[in-house]
């Protein structure tokens, strides 16, 4: 009885923690409902948020998406990060957690204002029910309220996780750097990047990096990662160097990241706390794109552990 107590109070805790502001609305379908805010929203921009939708039927279950009220015509469904096609319907297997993209276009003739509406995902039951001698089909849905403020300022702001592929170059081989951008702002950016790699103060290298041309904009409230950057070495002798790196807009430099590295047996350990996303990135792969479904599954190993050494302790105190 008090392991179940123990164990019902760890749930408790880590779901309170992952759904901080995000309920999970679960019957035969469910969807994450806690409400969308996009603020600052710029006539004739696009606007990406992430849908999670949950199949907890024991069959397979067709779920259409829809989008009502005054932003009824402004949203279009598609796959994670795929914007190639829109997505209306989708067959979903039992148990299925599936990740989305819903992209907000904001008409080019709209007043300022505050425009609201929903986002639905609709479960259309197979069952038929008699009503005064007629029949109507059942189905389920669930709605995420959405509020968009359209207004006339442009607010580039955007972050971006700067991950070395290795801080300790063999000689002759390639600088590889991922670039994953986070667009907090309200319009689409495609910022290039200034490389610089000096040795005790002066430059040795300098590149820019333009913005790849067969890669989409990062559009506002999008995660995207572009193609790995690599940058020769080969005129690097044995030793250390730092990478300084600066990203720019049209507004010019927004940001700037700098990391050490080595090339030859020395061993750099880079201690700059901006570096040290991985573990953004890792949750970010695991949920399919999704912060918190990456949370989700996080979380839910984590206590799968903790019942496993709980239960082992126990063993060991009874024995």
């Amino acid at each position: 009885m008090i392991m179940k107590r123990i164990l019902f109070l760890v749930m408790v805790l880590c779901f309170s923690v992952l759904f901080t502001g995000q309920v999970l609305t679960v019957f035969a379908i469910g969807q994450t409902t806690n409400p969308i805010i996009i603020k600052n929203a710029l006539r004739g921009n696009e606007y990406h948020q992430t849908m999670i939708v949950v199949n907890t039927e024991k069959s397979d279950t067709q779920v259409n998406f829809v989008a009502s009220g005054q932003i009824s015509e402004w949203a279009k469904f598609y796959k994670l990060n795929d914007f190639e096609s829109s997505l209306l319907k989708i067959e979903m297997k039992p148990g299925e957690v599936l990740s989305m993209s819903v992209l907000f276009k904001v008409p080019s003739g709209m007043p300022n204002g505050e425009y609201k509406g929903f986002i639905g995902a609709v479960k259309q039951s197979d069952s038929v029910e008699n009503i005064e001698e007629s029949s109507a089909t059942v189905s389920q849905r669930i709605d995420r309220e959405v509020t968009i403020e359209v207004n006339d300022d442009e607010i580039v702001s955007f972050e971006v996780s700067v991950i070395p592929k290795t801080y300790n170059l063999e000689k002759n081989e390639m600088l590889s750097i991922r670039l994953i951008y986070d667009n907090q702002g309200n319009i689409s950016i495609s910022p290039q990047v200034q490389v610089k790699i000096k040795e005790d103060g002066q430059v040795i290298h300098n590149s820019i990096y333009p913005y790849p041309a067969d890669q989409l904009s990062v559009k506002p409230g999008t995660i995207y990662e572009i193609p790995i950057i690599e940058i020769p070495t080969s005129k690097l002798e044995e030793g250390e160097y730092i990478a300084e790196l600066s990203f720019s807009t049209d507004k010019g430099v927004a940001i700037e990241k700098d990391f050490f590295f080595s090339m030859g047996g020395v061993v750099v350990v880079d201690d700059d706390d901006d570096n040290k996303k991985s573990f953004s990135s890792f949750i970010l792969q695991i949920g399919g794109g999704s912060t918190p479904l990456g949370l989700l599954f996080a979380g839910a190993f984590v206590l799968l552990i903790s019942i496993f050494l709980f239960a082992k302790m126990r063993r060991k105190t009874r024995d």
